[in-house]
């Protein structure tokens, strides 16, 4: 940007304003549809035509579309925009489409849904709705409101066609029950065998800001509960911070409990003192990495099998980072553990 100038007096610049979804309802409405992007496939009962029907999730300009129609769902009117005619063959069996345009509206619109009679009585039969053609359009509007649908139809596999259904409040009740029925395209199947770190969490302690600071390696702390390991008990932790009580034997971890939520008892979002500021600490003897689904099984009486052993390093952590690692000590029947390094300093300097 050499030789340009980059600070600009005030002359009255026009404000961008960016887009923003204006309502909670608005949003349900986009995430209600986004999942929606399988096809449906039905044929006429009259087996003249066959339909396959997706959901766009991008709106085209209304420009595009060449016919307008003001159809009439469940009682409530729409503007409905088609970039051509279904069933075109049949419409121009009724009467060409330049005559159409100079007969009076009524009568189009009564010649039009009895030549689109077949698509509009498999739709009712199927959708159980009423559904009635009322006129013609031929203003477009502008720009169209965010809640309107876009279907991408493909006539007898070849024919395109483009649909955009105008969307106003009273008629999105009806057709989110329609939609509903529209099969989704559902991630999770794909997430289930995404994996997942789990710590096997020994013990915790709450400390302040400042009693952290002064913690040198080779201090000992005692463990909360200290007396975890000897009853062969332990948690294992997500990165959430919620938790499952294990117990221990052999090779195996078996869940005890169902999980145990992360709990914001020990939150002070109104201490003055930094110093003050209370931090948890957590100490790992083992991390396990599992599949979503099996995170999902989770519940008392599951068995987690450990491929390989718990290493004597304890991971100190705080916030599932590392700052530390230590070692197990016996404190007079409590468990504890001892610093061994702490913020990259170790016991030997």
């Amino acid at each position: 940007m050499c030789g340009q100038k980059m600070i600009l007096n005030n002359n009255n610049y026009k404000k961008i304003n960016l887009h923003r979804y204006d309502s909670e309802e608005l949003v349900h409405w986009k995430n209600f549809i986004a999942p929606k992007t399988q096809y449906i496939e039905f044929t006429l009962q009259d087996q003249s035509a066959s339909y396959q029907v997706f959901i766009r999730s991008e709106l085209p300009s209304v420009t595009e579309q060449s016919v307008g129609l003001l159809v009439e769902i469940e009682g409530v009117p729409a503007a409905l925009w088609l970039s051509s005619w279904p069933l075109i063959e049949r419409i121009r069996s009724y009467i060409t489409e330049n005559k159409l345009k100079n007969l009076p509206l009524e009568l189009r619109a009564e010649l039009l849904e009895m030549a689109l009679e077949p698509l509009l009585a498999t739709i009712i039969a199927n959708l159980g709705i009423k559904i009635k053609v009322l006129n013609f359009l031929k203003i477009k509007p502008s720009d169209l409101n965010d809640y309107s649908i876009v279907f991408k139809i493909t006539e007898n596999q070849t024919r395109p066609i483009d649909a955009i259904l105008a969307m106003n409040k009273k008629l999105q009740p009806v057709i989110e029950g329609l939609i509903s029925r529209w099969p989704s395209y559902l991630y999770w199947h794909e997430w289930r065998n995404h994996v997942t770190p789990l710590f096997v969490e020994i013990g915790a302690i709450m400390l302040t800001v400042s009693e952290l600071d002064q913690l040198e390696p080779a201090d000992v702390l005692v463990l909360e509960p200290a007396e975890n390991l000897i009853n062969h008990e332990l948690s294992v932790r997500l990165v959430s911070g919620d938790r499952f009580s294990v117990r221990i034997q052999d090779n195996q971890l078996t869940v005890m409990t169902g999980v145990r939520r992360m709990s914001d008892e020990n939150r002070n979002d109104d201490v003055a003192n930094m110093g003050d500021l209370p931090v948890r600490l957590t100490f790992d003897i083992g991390e396990l990495v599992l599949p979503f689904s099996q995170v999902e099984s989770l519940t008392s009486g599951y068995v987690i099998n450990l491929e390989q052993p718990f290493t004597e390093v304890v991971k100190i952590r705080s916030q599932n980072r590392v700052i530390g690692t230590g070692e197990l000590v016996d404190i007079n029947g409590k468990v504890g553990v001892r610093i061994v390094s702490l913020f990259g300093i170790n016991t030997n300097g």
